[in-house]
């Protein structure tokens, strides 16, 4: 695996350390889900419940209402089409708060990690922040299971800043758990 900053053009190969400044409480418990039409698994907390979505988009709320998390999928690349590094293109779109998600965000830390030498695969993490709201944003862009080409898969959970302490963790720990089996499975 390759890893790198923003700055990854000048050759750093350094990704910062990417955890909570909470700890993760003890009685949550996360039931993990596979996702078979994208082949991506996702993690929730149970107390969770889904919430139907108009859209192709998984959505879960906690009890409160106050905690949100979303999985879903954007984008289609040939695989044959390496030239463009759509991975850091779709990266600096969220980063710079650009994606109609997050439209006007910040980014407060970041991680992007190529899983190939072609930049064509790979994944990041994004913990940021609007004005109320704080969110911990995870893509890996790998393969459509049906034809190979490459899609966005994505994991979007969002709480409210004053929430914070109760909600940061457990993102974390669902950002970690976010992903295609195969790639998580390397990493364990």
């Amino acid at each position: 695996m390759i890893s790198c900053k923003e700055s990854f053009k000048k050759g750093i190969v350094t990704s910062p350390d990417f955890k909570s400044e909470f700890e993760l409480d003890s009685t949550v418990e996360l039931q993990n889900v596979r996702d078979a039409a994208y082949g991506y698994l996702f993690s929730y907390p149970t107390s969770f419940k889904e919430q139907i979505d108009t859209a192709d988009n998984i959505v879960f709320y906690s009890i409160d209402k106050k905690a949100k998390l979303m999985c879903f999928v954007e984008g289609n690349v040939a695989v044959a089409d390496s030239l463009t590094n759509y991975l850091f293109e779709y990266y600096q779109n969220v980063n710079k708060g650009n994606h109609p998600y997050i439209k006007g965000s910040k980014s407060i830390k970041k991680q992007l990690i190529y899983n190939n030498l072609w930049n064509n695969k790979g994944e990041f993490t994004i913990l940021g922040q609007s004005d109320t709201t704080e969110f911990i944003w995870k893509t890996e862009l790998s393969e459509f299971p049906i034809s190979g080409d490459l899609i966005f898969k994505n994991m979007l959970f969002t709480y409210p800043i004053l929430e914070r302490s109760k909600y940061q963790a457990i993102g974390i720990e669902m950002a970690k758990e976010f992903g295609n089996q195969f790639t998580r499975l390397k990493r364990e």
